[in-house]
């Protein structure tokens, strides 16, 4: 019985033992060999120069139908041997796909380019083209600050099929709203107020038709956050309100004591635009809330009080600010997901309620 296959082996460190095992285990059985069969392999291998490809000839050991024993194999008369640069190869294949060869893509084993890594360097590629768009990429680069936010994309884990549809068209900036070219008859101002241009972050940050829905979002998101603190062992108030020292009312979202010290606590959604925008936030909050500090040490007889503005974004994303706050206060990965993705439903349920809510403002879908 005649073997005509090619065999393509990779000219790796033990080469000569990866040819023999293919040779054995594809072409015919391991114990009948002939005894110098092996050594004829190893000798033609043995002078490929390194970083090849060896493609074995069309006359391959044959049997003849005389008997079974060892004299019915014979030995190859020729291989045909082809080379090819793999190196040169991949360096082509790398400049096709516009990545600059470098050695970061090389298997650390190997020494030969690592699909993977080429992959990731295209997704980065990609995200960072994301990015730069004017719309589409506002507030996108958010996304990388904390990884496990994202994890919904790939699983929807805590949403519904549609509320994951949703959220993805929320996501990628295409949401059916009036600011979409050709997307209204009726203009671009919004369908309730008509007082902007209906875009997204005016649905989910602005438009007064749903500002109870934001009201539910915050609480939501405030009520998990206090518990959590609660569970590592904080005394926590919700809602507080205090004196600042201009004389004017303002009321906290959360006091957080242990031992002698505090923290002031303001997680706020907002809709993402920019890097900086988690330490923009909390400087915003520290000016309002700062000057309520000497009210609260003198009630709840503390030493010291820590002011923080905890940024969520409105589509789901937690920036690296909130999750280090987070991590200082003993708050685990798993609690900041469940913040991240209860936030997402609220602006989803948000978005349902602008584009198909009735007119009186009072409808809200479960």
């Amino acid at each position: 019985m005649s073997m005509n296959t090619i065999l393509h082996v990779w000219k790796f460190r033990y080469i000569s033992e990866r040819f023999k095992s293919g040779i054995a285990n594809l072409c015919f059985v391991k114990q009948r060999l002939n005894s110098d069969f092996p050594a004829y392999i190893e000798s033609l291998i043995t002078h490929l120069p390194p970083d090849k490809i060896l493609f074995s000839s069309n006359t391959l050991p044959s049997r003849n139908n005389c008997c079974s024993g060892q004299c019915c194999y014979t030995r190859p008369k020729m291989f045909d041997v082809v080379y090819r640069d793999l190196i040169e190869e991949s360096k082509t294949c790398l400049k096709s796909l516009k990545l600059t060869p470098a050695n970061s893509f090389l298997n650390n084993r190997e020494n030969f380019v690592d699909s993977r890594k080429v992959r990731d360097a295209l997704r980065g590629k990609e995200f960072e083209n994301w990015c730069t768009l004017k719309q589409k990429g506002k507030g996108v680069i958010l996304n990388k600050e904390f990884l496990p936010a994202n994890s919904w994309i790939r699983n929807h884990k805590g949403l519904t099929l549609s509320e994951w549809i949703d959220a993805l068209k929320m996501v990628g900036y295409i949401a059916p709203v009036r600011a979409v070219p050709d997307r209204s008859r009726d203009g671009t101002r919004c369908r309730r107020c008509l007082s902007e241009i209906e875009t997204l972050p005016h649905i989910l940050g602005f438009c007064p038709y749903s500002e109870a829905l934001r009201n539910i979002r915050h609480h939501a998101v405030r009520s998990m956050l206090a518990e959590a603190l609660k569970e590592v062992g904080f005394t926590v108030h919700q809602g507080v309100q205090g004196l600042a020292t201009q004389g004017s009312v303002r009321r906290i979202d959360i006091i957080a004591i242990k031992n002698n010290s505090a923290y002031i606590l303001d997680p706020t959604i907002r809709f993402e635009t920019h890097a900086d925008q988690p330490h923009e936030m909390d400087s915003e909050k520290k000016r309002i809330y700062e000057p309520t500090i000497p009210f609260y040490k003198d009630k709840y007889s503390l030493s010291h009080i820590d002011m923080i503005g905890l940024m969520v974004g409105a589509r789901g994303t937690l920036p690296s600010f909130f999750t280090n706050k987070c991590k200082n206060l003993s708050l685990t990965h798993s609690i900041v997901k469940e913040i991240a993705i209860n936030a997402l439903k609220g602006s989803v349920q948000i978005l349902r309620n602008h584009l198909y809510g009735s007119d009186n403002g009072n409808f809200k879908l479960p």
